[in-house]
Formats: C-alpha cells, structure tokens, sequence
C-alpha cells in the first residue's frame, strides 16, 4: 500500500530551469574570469605592434647564389624581416642572418639572401614584419609588400 507523503513537494520544474540557468551563469563567469587577461594580452600585442608597419620594396636583384632585397619601413618599428619567394606554385619563406636586423621609421636597408633556398623559377617576393613582444615571442605582422623579381 503506498503511503501519503503529507504535504512534501518536489523541486517543481521552473525552480530547476531557474536554478540551471544561475549554475551556467556562474560557470561561465568563472571561466571568462580565468581567460580574459590572455586574451586581452594576446589581442594588445597584435593590435598595437603590428597596426602602423608600412613595409616596401624598392628593388630585388639575384645573381648567382644571392639574392638582394632592399626595403623601406615607411612607418613603425620592425625587430626582423620574414621574405617569401614564390614562382606561382611554390613559395618558400626565408629569414636573412639575424645580423641584419630590423628596421626603424623611415630608414632602408638592403637584405642578403641565399638563393639557394629560392624555389626554381621564382619570380615574386613578399616581406612581412616581425615584432618581438615583451613576452619574447615572435608577432608576425599580416602587412605584408609584394614585388616581381627575376631569378
């Protein structure tokens, strides 16, 4: 026989519904609270580092084993370069001797590359700017020049 349970109640639906809502909430917070000071790190160094660089090209050459490259930094600061060489279905991306070193506002310097590592044929090469953050990693910048070369 079953017995009557007096006047107890169960938790009725909408305080359960109520309740899981409040637990998402909380979670949530919890953790948007433990990413938000990486994201907003990573999203400064990016904004910040990269938003003035105007890179440009002025003129390639290659002769036999060598390729040279002079740019201009228009705007910005650079601590290093990054070229890809391309011939249209092959690009390879090549980063001179760290002794070259980067660039600062308005100023042009001529890079030495090996052409060696130049695919067969190339006829393109782009520049992009490399920021060294304060965390000691490498920021790419997307601004990025491109120019016909000859090889």
């Amino acid at each position: 026989m079953l017995k009557k349970r007096g006047n107890k109640k169960g938790i009725s639906t909408v305080i359960a519904t109520i309740l899981i809502i409040l637990i998402s909430i909380i979670a949530i917070t919890l953790i948007w609270q433990i990413l938000k000071p990486f994201i907003q790190k990573t999203a400064t160094q990016i904004d910040t580092a990269c938003v003035d660089i105007d890179l440009k090209i002025n003129n390639a050459n290659c002769t036999v084993g060598i390729g040279t490259v002079s740019v201009t930094l228009n705007s910005g600061r650079v601590d290093k370069l990054k070229f890809a060489v391309g011939n249209g279905a092959e690009t390879n991306v090549i980063e001179p001797d760290s002794n070259q070193g980067g660039l600062t506002t308005l100023q042009t310097k001529t890079y030495t590359l090996d052409t060696a590592f130049f695919p067969a044929g190339a006829n393109t090469i782009n520049v992009a700017g490399v920021v060294i953050a304060e965390s000691g990693d490498e920021i790419i910048c997307p601004t990025a020049y491109r120019t016909p070369v000859t090889c």
